[in-house]
């Protein structure tokens, strides 16, 4: 009797859903294919895709505005993936482990990256199993634009004359705009490897 009443329960609570409406709201996004690198990932209209293939700086940005190429670096809305890695040091700020769910189930590593706050802008992730075309240095960057930025130094007894950040760390200073931050992990949440 009582697996009757969970039954009816949870087809009641699925019926409910399904008729409130709520569906995936990337369905009308477009999506933009890399065989080359062997991934996809869908993005709204309104963003905008930067591909460069040169054999030094393979990049994909996802953006709203800007002029790419962009970086981890760059203060701007961005999914970005990089297959073969970048060369250069990682980005600035404090960086936690995520209490999200992203959904990427080939992720190895997530990396949050956030504000003097507490508030999360950015994820760094790398991955477990890459397709042969990504190297070990590839990684995605998932960021949101970052009003009034600022870095201050980590160590609050030095002023950033005399703050060493790469000894000392640097904390991002700012705000960022939450519902572009939920466009950013949507757009990451649809990024998969293909064959």
């Amino acid at each position: 009797m009582l697996i009757i009443i969970v039954v009816i329960i949870t087809a009641l609570f699925v019926m409910r859903m399904v008729y409130r409406g709520e569906k995936d709201i990337t369905a009308d996004w477009k999506t933009y294919q890399n065989d080359k690198f062997g991934f996809e990932i869908k993005y709204p209209s309104g963003w905008q895709i930067y591909a460069s293939e040169r054999s030094y700086d393979n990049i994909v940005n996802i953006y709203k505005t800007g002029k790419p190429p962009f970086t981890h670096h760059s203060n701007v809305a961005q999914v970005s993936i990089f297959p073969e890695g970048l060369g250069t040091e990682g980005r600035a700020g404090e960086i936690t482990e995520v209490v999200e769910d992203l959904t990427l189930a080939e992720e190895k590593t997530v990396g949050q990256y956030i504000l003097n706050n507490k508030k999360p802008f950015g994820y760094v992730i790398r991955f477990e199993n890459t397709p042969q075309n990504f190297n070990d240095f590839g990684f995605i960057w998932a960021s949101a634009e970052i009003k009034n930025q600022e870095f201050i130094c980590h160590d609050k007894t030095k002023n950033m004359d005399i703050c060493e950040p790469l000894a000392d760390g640097l904390d991002v200073v700012g705000d960022i705009d939450d519902s572009e931050w939920i466009i950013v992990k949507e757009i990451l949440s649809t990024f998969k490897f293909i064959e």
